[in-house]
């Protein structure tokens, strides 16, 4: 089983935690984004050629997920 491990960032409704593995040629293999505040996950599978990128990334995703969550407490 390939070593995997995990990260987190944000604050608040967008903090999150990820599952990365990184991968030879100082690539990272971004797995699954964990929302802290909804305990949301979402599954994701891409590569990044840099942690930043892959932190930027896991935002965004972790952002969304509070951004579906808020639009559902609204309807």
């Amino acid at each position: 089983m390939p070593f995997k491990e995990m990260i987190s960032g944000g604050a608040g409704e967008a903090a999150w935690t990820a599952r990365v593995e990184p991968l030879e040629s100082n690539r990272y293999l971004l797995d699954e984004v964990r929302a802290v505040g909804s305990g949301r996950s979402e599954t994701v599978g891409l590569v990044f050629s840099t942690m930043d990128h892959l932190c930027k990334y896991a935002q965004e995703v972790a952002e969304s997920m509070a951004g579906r969550k808020i639009r559902a407490a609204d309807e």
